[in-house]
């Protein structure tokens, strides 16, 4: 995390999209961030995140059930982050189209994924990437393992 972390400042609030039982929210809390985002369709996930928040202490976040492909209340983020979420090329456009209309201008979405994501996924991920006008990088690997980071290429 620390690496990904020293590529930029995460700003004054971050985005754990698909958050989960909450750990990779509770990383950019750890990190710095002083406020962050826990969003999640599963209410029961956002359930374990809040108790993770309330273990460490960790103030200034909120939880919201988010669907992706919806675009809530117009809010956007210097950071958005995500782990393992690409299992099925169908939820790649989703998810990107809820990254990018999340992402404040200069922000950024970092995504790791642990397994190989298969051809039709990624050609996905750089089509969605393309079409909403995100550059993409892999910002570490190991084995099939990987960290992307995408940013608006829009004014450049």
């Amino acid at each position: 995390a620390r690496p990904v972390a020293a590529r930029g400042t995460p700003g004054n609030r971050g985005l754990a999209l698909g958050g989960g039982c909450g750990i990779v929210g509770l990383t950019c809390a750890s990190l710095g961030c002083p406020r962050v985002a826990f969003s999640d369709r599963d209410g029961g996930a956002l359930d374990l995140a809040r108790r993770g928040v309330a273990a460490n202490g960790f103030g200034g976040c909120t939880f919201d059930r988010r669907a992706w492909g919806s675009i809530q209340n117009g809010e956007r983020f210097a950071l958005v982050v995500g782990s393992d979420l690409i299992y099925d090329p169908g939820v790649v456009a989703p998810l990107i189209t809820t990254a990018a209309a999340s992402l404040a201008p200069g922000g950024r979405f970092v995504l790791a994924q642990s397994f190989a994501l298969g051809d039709a996924s990624s050609k996905a991920l750089a089509d969605a990437c393309a079409e909403h006008k995100l550059a993409l990088e892999v910002v570490e690997s190991a084995g099939e393992a990987r960290v992307w980071e995408m940013v608006s290429i829009c004014g450049l």
